[in-house]
């Protein structure tokens, strides 16, 4: 069990990446048992979108969606969360085995976990972001300008 502190932890964007027609945002954050130069090569993050964006659509999906890879004291975990029908967020939660640098996903055990207090942070600034850029954007911006606008923006930081 982790222990009841919270001690700041670094979030930077990575390069999107796109899943058929599909921009999928792209972070990763990491605890302090961790180091930058720790963390993989971006090919890694592509492969963890694409095998957690696989066989997940909805027809009220937009094309965009967001990713968290976070290096945690007790494990590595990949989250991704798709926009859906306006102001919804479809969301799926694995932990990440790197084991012989395989780097494979597999869904929490405990399937009601969606996030911890680090992850919640950085999808609260991705919420804001979606009503700033996409649902109070001009009604004049089509729904393509308006979900481009948002996919330019990013958070950077300690969370």
């Amino acid at each position: 069990m982790n222990p009841l502190t919270y001690q700041s932890r670094p979030c930077r964007p990575l390069p999107s990446v796109t899943v058929g027609e599909l921009s999928c945002k792209n972070y990763v954050l990491w605890s302090e048992q961790y180091s930058e130069s720790m963390l993989p090569e971006q090919s890694v993050y592509e492969r963890l979108i694409r095998d957690g964006l696989s066989n997940w659509h909805n027809p009220n999906d937009h094309m965009a969606a967001f990713a968290i890879t976070h290096f945690a004291n007790d494990g590595c975990y990949f989250l991704v969360s798709r926009w859906n029908d306006a102001n919804m967020l479809r969301h799926r939660v694995f932990s990440v085995s790197s084991a012989e640098m395989a780097w494979t996903i597999e869904p929490l055990k405990d399937t009601s976990i969606i996030a911890c207090v680090w992850e919640l942070k950085l999808m609260m600034h991705e919420r804001d972001l979606w009503i700033n850029e996409v649902l109070q954007a001009p009604d004049s911006l089509s729904e393509q300008v308006r979900i481009q606008n948002y996919m330019t923006k990013f958070y950077e930081g300690l969370l």
